[in-house]
């Protein structure tokens, strides 16, 4: 499966570069949020755990994750629609893709909603120190399962709820690839949080990491296909 969708991902790479280039840009736009999750989760740590630290984060940080929520539920849903095309079609038609993702928007957003919800529910049982191991562990873990769901939502023009349990199944089956997939994403990325960088070099560890998550959608939209569950 692996081989076949880098196959894929390489023939359609023309396609895919607007989509990166334009999500390079939001995640420099997004750095400083980034660094503010960094820093929240080092403090929690270093004084035993602290409810009131992650709860003024969310209050400061609350425009950028509502503008990342929403303008970015939008992007993505556009992408992720993109991504099919490219899947079943090998090219993407940009101004239809456009057009036809405006009626999954509501229900993307909804089901990012959900995951939203999910992930600042375990981060809110890691202010208490003890669980502060397995709530990593449980973090990771989450995150892994569900990354299938928006790519089923948007595969098969499904509801949130459906989306999210089915795209959960799929998640578990190709847990380790997933994983894989998003540690790499990972590393890259805190290349730029823990190393101080030039500008440019920033812009090229981000491009990296954008066009390895690229491939991580395309994977999931491609189990996605072959599951149908």
């Amino acid at each position: 499966m692996c081989k076949k969708v880098w196959n894929k991902y390489i023939k359609g790479f023309k396609f895919l570069l607007p989509f990166i280039l334009l999500q390079v840009l939001i995640e420099v736009k997004m750095l400083d949020f980034k660094h503010d999750i960094y820093d929240v989760l080092e403090v929690t740590e270093n004084i035993w755990g602290n409810f009131s630290v992650i709860i003024e984060f969310l209050k400061t940080d609350s425009i950028n994750m509502l503008l990342y929520l929403f303008v970015g539920s939008l992007f993505y849903s556009i992408l992720m629609l993109g991504i099919k095309e490219l899947v079943d079609k090998n090219y993407i038609n940009y101004g239809i893709t456009f057009k036809e993702s405006l009626r999954y928007y509501l229900r993307y957003l909804a089901l990012n909603i959900i995951i939203y919800a999910i992930s600042i529910g375990i981060l809110l049982i890691g202010s208490c120190v003890i669980f502060i191991p397995i709530v990593f562990i449980a973090l990771l873990y989450v995150t892994v399962i569900l990354t299938p769901c928006k790519a089923y939502l948007i595969y098969y023009d499904k509801s949130p709820m459906e989306a999210l349990k089915k795209g959960i199944v799929i998640g578990k089956k190709y847990f380790v690839q997933i994983l894989a997939v998003g540690s790499l994403i990972g590393l890259i990325t805190e290349l730029n949080i823990g190393i101080k960088s030039t500008f440019i070099g920033l812009i090229f560890i981000y491009f990296i990491a954008v066009c390895v998550e690229m491939y991580l959608y395309m994977f999931s939209v491609s189990i996605c296909k072959e599951e149908k569950i």
